[in-house]
């Protein structure tokens, strides 16, 4: 008995209980088989099956915090790789420009013969060292939009339990990196021009004298608080549009709409699990940054009196900001990998519970494992048709 609860006649054979996860005909195989792999217990239990990153079944906070930092160690060429690039081409670029337009602007200014020409060098060199900050943030935006594109990609094919190299993970994106990119410029845009009205408004108050400068003091102080605000929920209830955008090949107005409903009822969970994984990355990264740039300052301040002249002392503090942006770039990298893979896993969550995106994959698995040729599991449904797990179809 402690071997099956369920009672038999002596000489009467046995069945095992049926698991819900195999395949079963009649009404019950609507809702979804999985592979037949899946163990049973005695009970006619089984777990759900997971072909590759996650469980097939709604995630927990764990599932979801495991995963993101596995899709690292599980194909980091394809992911890592091109975050580390993206990362260190925007620093060395930041860099490169802010570095000679400082070494030009310096220059000039000091040969300047008036002080009218010093203050127009000084303005160019402003000029120049904020047209080479947006082209770096121009790269890291293209950069950025891409990299989500294939982070996207790699969760969702993993799942499946394949995994893909760069080339192929590419293809998945033939089509969609205009909308990628189109999305990443009008979130810029959009912020950009957020800002330019709030400073617009704000030295138009500080003209109007003493009582002005109040309420420019109080307008920055309402923009700050009311944008921080404005952006988290925002940012929240748009997450799943790079999502949308690659894996169901919406065009850009569908994938707002589609991100836009799918977290409905499920925004207070999804930021608070993105917060706590900002907050987590960035925890970890002041973690491995901060010693750094201690070492460093410490040990230029202790050579500085031993006798290390002006070049040894200028190579000395530009090898320690070098090692510091080398460091700051690799742990941007893996943050940008981390919080992307958590949004499309929050993605797949939340299409787990509201559309039993889950069984429909199980399905995927089992119809590949018979060597059968399945359509695109996660492409967008067609118009008027419920999904299996929606409670239309149930």
């Amino acid at each position: 008995m402690t071997d099956d609860q369920q009672w038999h006649a002596p000489d009467a054979p046995r069945e095992p209980a049926a698991s819900p996860y195999h395949a079963a005909s009649g009404p019950s195989a609507a809702h979804g088989a999985t592979p037949a792999s899946t163990p049973a217990s005695a009970n006619g239990w089984a777990p759900p099956p997971k072909p590759g990153l996650v469980p097939l079944r709604p995630m927990t906070l764990g599932t979801i915090l495991g995963a993101s930092f596995q899709v690292l160690r599980r194909n980091p060429k394809p992911t890592l790789g091109p975050a580390l690039l993206i990362s260190l081409a925007t620093v060395l670029l930041t860099l490169l420009v802010t570095g000679a337009v400082t070494a030009w602007s310096i220059g000039r200014i000091e040969s300047a013969q008036s002080a009218a020409d010093q203050d127009a060098l000084l303005a160019g060199g402003f000029a120049l060292g904020a047209v080479g900050v947006l082209l770096a943030a121009l790269l890291s935006i293209v950069g950025t939009a891409v990299l989500q594109g294939i982070i996207v990609a790699e969760v969702a094919r993993a799942t499946l339990g394949e995994k893909l190299g760069f080339r192929a993970l590419w293809t998945h994106l033939r089509g969609r990196l205009g909308a990628l990119i189109g999305w990443a410029f009008v979130l810029a845009a959009a912020l950009a021009v957020a800002m330019l009205i709030v400073i617009l408004l704000i030295a138009g108050l500080s003209l109007l004298g003493e009582a002005g400068v109040i309420l420019s003091v109080l307008v920055a102080l309402f923009a700050m608080l009311g944008g921080a605000v404005l952006v988290a929920w925002l940012s929240t209830k748009l997450l799943f549009v790079p999502a949308a955008l690659v894996l169901e090949r919406r065009p850009l107005g569908a994938a707002v709409g589609r991100s836009w409903t799918l977290i409905r009822g499920s925004f207070w969970r999804v930021f608070g699990i993105v917060l706590l994984v900002a907050v987590m990355l960035s925890i970890a990264a002041q973690v491995v940054t901060t010693p750094v740039s201690l070492l460093f300052g410490l040990g230029t301040a202790f050579l500085t009196p031993s006798g290390m002249d002006e070049s040894g002392f200028i190579a000395m503090t530009i090898i320690s900001y070098l090692v510091l942006f080398l460091v700051s770039a690799v742990v941007g990298a893996i943050t940008l990998v981390v919080q992307t893979a958590t949004s499309s896993l929050l993605y797949l969550d939340l299409r787990f519970r509201t559309e039993g995106l889950d069984l429909e994959l199980a399905r995927t698995v089992e119809a590949r494992q018979r060597g059968e040729s399945v359509a695109d599991p996660y492409a967008a449904p067609a118009a008027g048709s419920s999904s299996p797990g929606s409670p239309a179809a149930s």
